[in-house]
């Protein structure tokens, strides 16, 4: 889930308690949604853990996080996916 979609569904009590949670601004936030911003690393964990690891570390920083979906094998990509092959 990004974090625009995880914040959307807070109402305004828990969005203080969340950005007091990751010791940022809901301001800060609202940068970041808008793409003003990029988490720091040590901000994109606080946001991750805090929302119980509904926010993806890959959505917040995609430099930092890769996509866990991706497989870096180009075979594996061009099959549609990581596949196992048993001994005959």
């Amino acid at each position: 889930m990004t974090l625009n979609d995880y914040w959307l569904r807070l109402n305004a009590r828990q969005r203080t308690d969340f950005v007091g949670r990751c010791s940022t601004t809901s301001s800060y936030i609202d940068q970041i949604r808008g793409g003003h911003r990029q988490p720091s690393g040590k901000l994109a964990q606080a946001l991750h853990v805090q929302s119980g690891y509904t926010i993806t570390l890959h959505s917040l920083r995609p430099d930092l996080y890769p996509d866990p979906d991706y497989s870096m094998n180009p075979l594996d990509r061009r099959r549609g996916g990581c596949t196992t092959t048993s001994a005959i």
